[in-house]
């Protein structure tokens, strides 16, 4: 049997057979270079530990009493619901309409009163403080940055994988660009902003030909009371 050197020789001595090396040894680095950059895009995060750095603060979010602004930058339009939170019972704003929240239950304001409605965000499962503590516990610790002020702001990567099992039980074994969870810290060591780059998420999904960010900033923790009493039924 001849060995492979012998066989490329042969084919070496005519211009089909060099044409046929061509692209065999094209073929082949196309393959390596593919299968490198799956194993970079898989060995990524192994750099980074979850458990690094000092630990942020969620208790404030996670009382459930505060003013909140979340602005969902898709692409280049930007949407932003403006409101109040108080335990289960929610007021916002948003797309120049009205609504109030009572756990999953929405309403929208129409002639002085709130009358039963669709969810009208597409991306409120992020918002949801619970789920967002679900997707940290699977996030890589990046970098954790000081300030003056005393604002601390830490860095996580999250592989999109996680993201799409958490958010509709997809399994899905997709090579992407990891996405990022950003969170800020005021002086008081209160987490006050979250922000999260989902670019690839959201390029899988089909809901962006480039980008989605969301960013969700807390303010005046425990100084809101909701009474509403404009639900009609």
């Amino acid at each position: 049997m001849k060995s492979i050197l012998e066989k490329i020789k042969e084919l070496e001595k005519n211009p089909r057979g060099k044409a046929i090396l061509f692209f065999a040894f094209y073929l082949l680095f196309f393959i390596i270079v593919i299968v490198f950059t799956r194993l970079g895009a898989r060995n990524i995060l192994s750099n980074y530990n979850y458990d690094s750095g000092d630990k942020f603060n969620l208790a404030r979010i996670e009382e459930d009493n505060y003013k909140y602004l979340y602005e969902v930058k898709l692409d280049d339009v930007v949407y932003s619901l403006d409101g109040k939170k108080d335990g289960i019972k929610e007021e916002f704003s948003f797309m120049n309409n009205n609504y109030y929240k009572r756990e999953n239950e929405y309403f929208i304001l129409s002639n002085g009163i709130y009358e039963e409605s669709a969810e009208p965000t597409t991306f409120s499962y992020f918002f949801d403080i619970n789920n967002l503590k679900d997707l940290l516990e699977d996030a890589y610790f990046l970098s954790k940055t000081d300030y003056e002020s005393g604002k601390r702001v830490y860095n996580y990567l999250l592989d999109t994988n996680v993201i799409l099992k958490k958010y509709e039980n997809l399994e899905t074994d997709i090579d992407a660009k990891a996405c990022e969870i950003i969170l800020s810290t005021n002086e008081d060591g209160d987490t006050n902003q979250i922000k999260l780059r989902l670019e690839s998420f959201c390029k899988y999904k089909g809901l962006c030909i480039n980008d989605l960010e969301i960013t969700l900033n807390y303010e005046d923790f425990g100084n809101i009371e909701i009474n509403n009493s404009l639900i009609r039924g």
